[in-house]
Formats: structure tokens, C-alpha cells, sequence
């Protein structure tokens, strides 16, 4: 699967880098998806939860982190946020050659610097984090389209992850997926 890929250009304000990236997070949308989220605010609506339970996360700039580590903590895997970063940069750092066609090799170390750091969480490190804890992650998103799964061949288990793109925000699932959801995990082939 192909993906689209934006970073941050080093010399950008924090305020410059949220423009930027809500820009970029519209531009995945089409007008059609756009203004239905709009019109829903964008929210979660239960029946597209898959009968998972939704908690929210500090909005610090790290909620990617703090979802991911509430998903982990589920499944028995117990660290704070910051340590999820350093396992990720960790993993990136030593297997770059996954990650050649999402970061241009000019950008590989502010990359990894901004993985242990403050960037928030992406696709690259929906990659990274079931690479690197070898576990399925699902991603659902708000305004209820299909969720994105990323299926690691030798995991067991799966995190699940709420990602709001208006409010640029991701929570965390809890709880048992229904048998749809878990299909579909099972389906998938990344």
C-alpha cells in the first residue's frame, strides 16, 4: 500500500506546523467527507466503534503516545509515552531501510529526533508501533469510514486507536471489538 507522506519543514513555528498539518489532514478528505464531518463535528458516533469503548487522552502534543500506551497497558504492556517514543525511534533508527519510501534520506534524522521528541504521531508510526511490539493496530476515524489497519503477520493481539482529524486527535479504544472489526483485522494484509 502506498501512502502519502508530510513533514514539517524544520523552520516552521509550532503554529506554522498545525496550519500545515491540518491542511494536509483536509487534503486526505474529499469535499463530500469534509462536509459531512462538519456537519457531525466531526465526533464519534457509537455504531461506528465497533463496540469498543472510547477514552480520551491528554491533548498535550503527545496523544498518539497516550492512546497507544493506554492500547498496550490493555494487552499488558506497561509504558508511559515517553518510552513508546523511545522504542520507536529505537525501532526506526535501526530498520530505516522499512521507512526509505515514506522519509526522504535528508530528512531521516530529524525525523527519528522528532519521533523521541514532540512530532506527533502519524501513519509512519501506526507502522512503527505494530512493527516494533510486533501487535495489530486499527485506526478508526471519525465520521466512520473504513477503518485503517495495519495487520502485522506475527502478531496476536491488536491496539485500537480513535483518530479524530478535525480535532487532530487521537484516543484510545477499549474493550472487546465485535466479530466485524475482528474480520477485518484478520482480513487485512498490509
Amino acid at each position: 500500500a502506498a501512502f502519502n507522506c508530510y513533514r514539517f519543514s524544520q523552520h516552521m513555528n509550532a503554529d506554522q506546523k498545525k496550519i500545515e498539518l491540518a491542511m494536509f489532514m483536509q487534503s486526505l478528505f474529499t469535499a463530500d467527507d469534509r462536509i459531512q464531518l462538519s456537519m457531525e463535528s466531526a465526533g464519534f458516533q457509537e455504531d461506528t466503534l465497533f463496540g469498543l469503548n472510547l477514552e480520551d487522552v491528554p491533548k498535550d502534543g503527545h496523544c498518539f503516545f497516550h492512546a497507544t500506551r493506554l492500547g498496550l497497558q490493555d494487552l499488558g504492556i506497561n509504558l508511559e509515552y515517553y518510552e513508546i517514543r523511545r522504542v520507536l525511534a529505537e525501532h526506526i533508527q535501526a530498520n530505516m531501510h522499512l521507512y526509505r519510501n515514506f522519509i526522504r534520506e535528508d530528512e531521516r534524522g530529524n525525523f527519528v529526533r522528532g519521533v523521541r521528541g514532540n512530532d506527533w504521531g502519524d501513519h509512519i508510526l501506526v507502522v512503527a508501533a505494530a512493527r516494533a511490539f510486533q501487535l495489530n493496530f486499527v485506526v478508526l476515524q471519525a465520521g466512520g469510514t473504513d477503518p485503517y489497519i495495519v495487520h502485522e503477520p506475527s502478531a496476536r493481539e491488536t491496539v485500537y486507536l480513535a483518530y479524530d482529524g478535525a480535532a487532530l486527535h487521537y484516543q484510545a479504544l477499549r474493550g472487546q471489538a465485535n466479530e466485524d472489526l475482528v474480520q477485518q483485522v484478520q482480513a487485512a494484509r498490509f
